[in-house]
């Protein structure tokens, strides 16, 4: 699931009420924190990654290479984690399938974009706001529901991280390509439809 989605869970009942205790509190920050820290970490890999120049010039343009790498780690830490806590039988696959294609389709116009052209603090700000796709894919397409107090979160939270890009001085004397906008922009359209999708799957897995 994507950063921060979390916090944007469906709205609960008129009335009710849910407490959670401080182990739960504790488990959440938990998550929340490695989530950032391997998120930001793999911004700056991939950022020393197409920063890569050869004694003859030449840079990194082999973006499915890179991806072919990207997506094996991930069958393997989820190999590992099948392993210790077993599988979840009955699970819609088609939903897991669209699911795992919107993700790597994103990462590829992530990776594709900056091989493009695209200046990183650019490529940090639109990443930033992934929340907003996220969000929007999980009401067209998940058919969920937001308070106020949530929008207003997600707001904080984009608005919070744009701030902090801007002030360490994204964009300065750095211009991006239209080829690379373009395919940022198809990767925050792809999160919107994997936010979405994940959604109906997580309504789905709870009836």
């Amino acid at each position: 699931m994507a950063p921060g989605s979390v916090a944007l869970e469906q709205k609960n009942q008129p009335g009710s009420k849910q407490s959670y205790s401080l182990e739960q509190r504790l488990k959440l920050l938990r998550g929340a924190a490695g989530i950032y820290f391997f998120f930001i970490w793999y911004g700056r890999m991939q950022e020393r990654i197409f920063q890569f120049k050869s004694s003859s010039g030449a840079k990194f343009t082999a973006v499915w290479f890179l991806q072919f790498f990207d997506a094996l780690a991930n069958v393997i830490i989820g190999g590992i984690g099948r392993h210790y806590q077993g599988h979840t039988p009955g699970l819609p696959q088609g939903l897991l399938a669209c699911s795992g294609l919107g993700q790597v389709v994103s990462k590829y116009c992530l990776s594709a974009s900056l091989a493009a052209g695209l200046s990183f603090p650019v490529a940090t700000l639109a990443k930033s706001a992934k929340m907003v796709p996220v969000m929007i894919g999980s009401l067209l397409l998940g058919n969920a529901s937001f308070s106020r107090r949530q929008v207003s979160q997600a707001a904080a939270i984009v608005g919070g991280t744009s701030l902090v890009t801007l002030s360490e001085g994204g964009g300065k004397g750095k211009s991006s390509s239209t080829k690379g906008l373009a395919l940022i922009v198809a990767a925050l359209a792809c999160d919107g439809i994997v936010g979405g999708v994940q959604k109906r799957l997580q309504v789905q897995c709870k009836e």
